[in-house]
């Protein structure tokens, strides 16, 4: 595949899944002209296959490879639904405080079921309970890479067919950013416990916001980042009433206001089919 055509297939590709995340179907003419292979090629670079698929059954075009992606993602979500409530019911067993980060909280804002499609699930956990949690996921049937934990700031598990997690002790890393491992205090101190009865917790919305705005540019300053990303910053807006107020002092504190304010703008516009600027374009082309 040539540039140009990469170009044109991603082009396609936010057609389809702009449409999806809108409640809308395709333009069917203009699916029929889409090179599927291509399509399908870039959809799976950005891992956005399952949800370019909702787009084309939504048009009426049927495609095996994108039918299967779909049900793989649709299968694969159920099943990490019911592991994610086994591995936190093992947690609350064990009175380990946790919190559910990333994807496994991202795909409720869409949708459909299987649209936000995930490689694992990843769980902050009370540091000092590091070797518990390993007890706990070994006696579940896991396996994990045997590396020197103390120069990792996760720990990886993994079991057959599909079931992946990744055990976080901090959510900001100092190989990334002083200023942002230094706030690890501070969003742990904001953490809101589910209820008085479990170990739970959750961030509220505006921090969840910033800890997804912080870890999308961790990938982006480091050499870019995929579409997908930029779909979940686009979805969660859309689903969820936030105080930007806050999020702009908080994100300030950051120091990459202007990172999100102009990633806000292109996920807004770029799925919101409206003209992107002449900067929009550029970021979006990085």
């Amino acid at each position: 595949m040539t540039r140009e055509e990469y170009r044109s297939a991603l082009d396609d590709l936010i057609c389809l899944v702009s449409c999806a995340v809108n409640g809308t179907a395709p333009d069917k003419e203009r699916v029929l002209t889409m090179n599927q292979d291509n399509l399908y090629t870039a959809a799976s670079r950005h891992m956005l296959t399952a949800i370019a698929g909702y787009a084309l059954e939504s048009a009426g075009v049927e495609n095996e490879a994108f039918i299967q992606s779909k049900n793989k993602a649709v299968r694969k979500e159920i099943l990490f639904d019911r592991e994610l409530a086994a591995v936190r019911g093992k947690l609350e067993e064990n009175g380990i405080r946790y919190m559910v980060l990333k994807g496994s909280v991202l795909k409720d804002c869409y949708p459909g079921i299987g649209m936000r499609q995930m490689a694992d699930i990843d769980i902050f956990i009370d540091p000092a309970k590091r070797e518990d949690v390993r007890r706990i996921m070994y006696e579940m049937g896991y396996k994990s890479p045997d590396l020197p934990k103390d120069e990792y700031l996760h720990d990886v598990y993994e079991k057959p067919p599909v079931y992946n997690f990744e055990m976080h002790t901090l959510l900001f890393g100092p190989t990334f950013s002083d200023r942002f491992s230094e706030l690890n205090e501070r969003f742990t101190k904001r953490l809101i416990r589910d209820d008085n009865e479990h170990r739970g917790f959750h961030f509220s919305d505006e921090d969840f916001y910033l800890y997804m705005i912080a870890h999308e540019y961790k990938h982006y300053s480091g050499g870019g980042t995929g579409l997908r990303s930029l779909l979940d910053t686009y979805v969660y807006l859309r689903r969820v009433p936030l105080d930007m107020a806050y999020v702009a002092r908080e994100i300030e504190k950051l120091g990459i206001g202007d990172f999100e304010a102009a990633n806000r703008s292109l996920a807004l516009h770029l799925f919101g089919g409206e003209p992107l600027t002449e900067e929009e374009r550029e970021m979006l082309d990085y």
